[in-house]
């Protein structure tokens, strides 16, 4: 009979734990034992312990056996235990790589009423097939971290159980939460312990905000199993995502994944370049290799939209979007003067291709429906078509850069090329052409167009007030049959300026105005001009441009005509001085 109490006392138990040292702070044991027939017998009426890790008590008997590690029959409780300690009290004959998993997957907390019950003979540990005998470890845990596999973000402050049952282990989490997120009916199981590779299956719910949703893709390896396809998504709103993991202990590369998430009136931006999607209602699903998104509806720009995503066979994600554009909901949603001069709605699609953290998208619409009041050449009826294509993708240079291109018919053809550092756009260089094709210059940005008519004063009133230029324009060369300016007509004109430095350096020739001309913009700005001839006619009826808009001050002025008439009348030389 043995009867022991103690103080700051260890045991050594190889055999039976991974640790074998157990440093208790108390020990209370009495036992019993007899040997027989070289078999030793174990009464334990009663053991209690405490040390930093749990505190518990256990009673039980075991038997020697000269031909296997002996039967047990084994009852205990721990009425206090660390969550970071659980796998240190699982026995040797729990597999080592489960063992290790608890003890890298399951971090702070608390574990209470720690229940073991072991009955049987051990050489059939753990008793599963149909063998007798009972292996069950049942506990309850507060406050813990589950981190159940490298790279994947852990579920903070979960409460649920713990359960070893035979060959099986399942850990159920009442709730959690991961980044923002709420998570709830979280299971962690391995059904067979004993298998020559454990797989360890997950599943859980969760509802939250959509931004964190997208930040645990992001930081998961969710996103390289679906190419980046979140990244650089922003949201607001709530989700729902159910999840589904199939993790190999031993070769977590080969993970398996499922996952359903429900998008609620979501604010969505899908790329910085496009308008953002508000109201959005959808289910996007996505596995190991590809993502799905079935009849989602949005809103988009004031008008409803459909959308819908699938992975093709080279693993690009190909997202397609259709609606309807009204003009009357796009005044509601953008500010801009050219919408004053619109009218109707139109159909248009749109494609946007997602392949290793690019993507390549596709608007296109024929316009008809809508009716233009703009100048030549964009003016139409609303029964014309007047096909408008965007398009943006990958440009074949070093480092890597993007092209966007722009069609409108045969009025407008455009083109820039850009690139992007630290969330910054950059455009490096472009043409916008006007009634023709111009080639892509080597450096800078074109205007160029050759025009019937190019009314000024209409482009310059319209966009007064509403900033510069929307492109970085270096160079102009332009033609036109006719030219309002100031409400007066120029025939036949041909422009051609660069920008240099600061200044503005130009050459026209018309029937009105021949020569060169300098304009440099800081400050009031300077006007220089040497021009071979200057012709002013009668301004035409209407509005009185100067009236309506009076002169608030005057550039600097240094011009010379060698042939200047006025209204008819040749007046000779001109030479005009003015400095602010």
């Amino acid at each position: 009979v043995l009867s022991l109490q103690s103080r700051n006392a260890a045991l050594e138990l190889p055999t039976v734990f991974a640790d074998p040292r157990l440093d208790l702070e108390h020990l209370v044991a009495q036992a019993n034992w007899t040997s027989k027939d070289g078999r030793i017998e174990v009464q334990l009426q009663n053991l209690s312990f405490d040390n930093k890790d749990a505190a518990g008590s256990a009673s039980g008997r075991y038997r020697s056996s000269p031909d296997g590690p002996g039967e047990i029959d084994l009852t205990a409780r721990l009425n206090r235990g660390e969550g970071a300690a659980v796998w240190r009290y699982m026995p040797l004959v729990v597999n080592r790589d489960v063992r290790d998993w608890l003890r890298a997957s399951i971090s702070g907390g608390h574990a209470d009423d720690v229940r073991l019950r072991l009955q049987g003979d051990l050489k059939d540990f753990p008793f599963a097939g149909g063998k007798m005998g009972i292996f069950r470890v049942t506990a309850k845990f507060n406050g813990a971290k589950l981190r159940y596999a490298p790279d994947w973000p852990g579920i903070d402050n979960i409460a649920g159980d713990l359960l070893f049952e035979g060959r099986r282990m399942l850990i159920r989490a009442e709730r959690g939460s991961i980044y923002g997120v709420n998570v709830s009916s979280v299971s962690a199981e391995i059904a067979d312990l004993e298998a020559p590779e454990e797989m360890l299956a997950i599943a859980g719910r969760a509802e939250g905000p959509t931004a964190d949703f997208l930040r645990f893709i992001d930081d998961s390896p969710v996103a390289s199993k679906i190419d980046q396809f979140t990244e650089g998504m922003s949201a607001s709103g709530k989700g729902s995502l159910a999840l589904k993991l199939a993790l190999p202990l031993r070769r977590l590369d080969d993970s398996r994944i499922e996952g359903d998430f429900r998008f609620i009136k979501n604010r969505l931006m899908v790329d910085p370049d496009l308008p953002p999607l508000t109201e959005v209602d959808g289910r996007l699903q996505f596995t190991g290799g590809s993502v799905s998104l079935k009849e989602a509806r949005a809103n988009l720009l004031g008008s409803p939209v459909a959308i819908s995503a699938l992975t093709r066979a080279d693993g690009t994600v190909a997202i397609n979007a259709s609606g309807n554009l009204s003009i009357a909901a796009l005044r509601k949603s953008v500010e801009s003067p050219l919408l004053e001069h619109l009218s109707g709605s139109t159909p248009w699609s749109s494609s946007i291709l997602v392949r290793k953290k690019s993507a390549e998208v596709a608007f296109e619409s024929s316009l008809q429906g809508i009716a233009s009041s703009l100048p030549e050449p964009f003016n139409k009826t609303a029964a014309e078509a007047l096909p408008l294509r965007i398009e943006r993708g990958a440009f074949a240079e070093a480092p890597p850069r993007e092209a966007v291109r722009l069609t409108l018919g045969k009025a407008i053809n455009a083109q820039v090329v850009r690139r992007r550092e630290a969330g910054k756009v950059t455009v490096e260089r472009g043409v916008i052409g006007i009634g023709e094709a111009p080639a892509l210059p080597d450096k800078g940005v074109l205007l160029a167009g050759n025009l019937k008519s190019l009314n000024v004063d209409f482009w310059r009133n319209l966009f007064s007030g509403n900033g510069g230029a929307p492109l970085p324009v270096t160079s102009v060369n332009l033609r036109a049959g006719e030219v309002t300016a100031f409400d007066r007509s120029f025939a036949d004109v041909s422009l051609r300026a660069a920008l240099q430095d600061d200044t503005w350096q130009a050459q026209v020739a018309s029937k009105e105005v021949t020569g060169d001309f300098a304009w440099k913009a800081q400050g009031q700005g300077r006007l220089r001009a040497r021009l071979r001839q200057l012709i002013l006619h009668e301004s035409r009826s209407g509005k009185d441009v100067i009236a309506e808009e009076p002169l608030r001050e005057l550039p600097g002025l240094d011009i010379v005509a060698d042939n200047f008439s006025l209204r008819g009348k040749k007046l000779g030389r001109l030479e005009l001085q003015a400095v602010n």
